[in-house]
């Protein structure tokens, strides 16, 4: 499963990492990240996986958090 922008920030919220500094383990610009987040720029496979490197996340993890994100959105 290929992560959100939505699951991208709720996982950079969680853990209290900046756009800044992901945009940098990530190997990427923030603004990059910004528009990632908000949709205004697809992940490509490649980002895609730089992510979940950054994040250290499994396939698994990335369909558990799409459903936490779906349920936070519904309680909001």
């Amino acid at each position: 499963m290929k992560l959100t922008g939505e699951i991208i920030q709720f996982l950079r919220f969680t853990r209290g990492i900046d756009q800044r500094t992901l945009a940098r383990q990530v190997g990427i610009v923030q603004s990059s990240v910004s528009k990632m987040e908000s949709g205004r720029l697809a992940i490509s496979p490649t980002n895609n996986n730089r992510f979940m490197k950054a994040f250290d996340l499994s396939e698994a993890d990335v369909i558990l958090l799409f459903n936490q994100v779906q349920m936070n959105k519904r309680f909001k």
